[in-house]
């Protein structure tokens, strides 16, 4: 069942990222046909001579593909920096989980040896010899 939630988080992420880039695409290409509306409407309405309209259509083409490429820029550097804080955040959380499991290896060790001393006072043994291997055989691993 958890492997089921993991799949649906990961189909989320990528539904999020679809529909974001999905987003910025449509920003963008509303972005440029909105100014090629406009340059086209400024060209039917314009009363200047057909020199200067071209001149203006030109000028607005640039600004609009300036504007355009700005937009995109920010994009990228704002997907830049979300990339390294996340990346940065699963490295914590590795640490995290590496020093969680020592703490917990080191206590299950010493739970272990306790557990093991204890059991050997109680039936009046010293310490078993470290030949038979028997308490070996039966440690846990680490």
């Amino acid at each position: 069942m958890a492997h089921k939630h993991h799949d649906d988080d990961e189909d989320e992420d990528e539904e999020y990222e679809e529909e974001s880039h999905g987003q910025t695409g449509g920003f963008l290409m509303g972005l440029v046909f909105g100014g090629l509306i406009g340059l086209g409407a400024a060209l039917l309405l314009a009363p200047a001579s057909g020199e200067d309209t071209r001149q203006m259509l030109r000028q607005r083409a640039m600004e609009a593909r300036d504007e355009a490429r700005d937009k995109a820029d920010q994009a990228r550097a704002k997907a830049k920096e979300l990339e390294t804080s996340s990346l940065e955040m699963l490295e914590a959380q590795k640490q995290r989980v590496a020093r969680t499991a020592e703490a917990v290896r080191q206590s299950a060790h010493q739970a272990w040896n306790a557990e093991g001393d204890s059991g050997q006072k109680a039936a009046g043994q010293g310490p078993a010899p470290a030949s038979t291997g028997q308490a070996e055989a039966q440690r846990p691993h680490a």
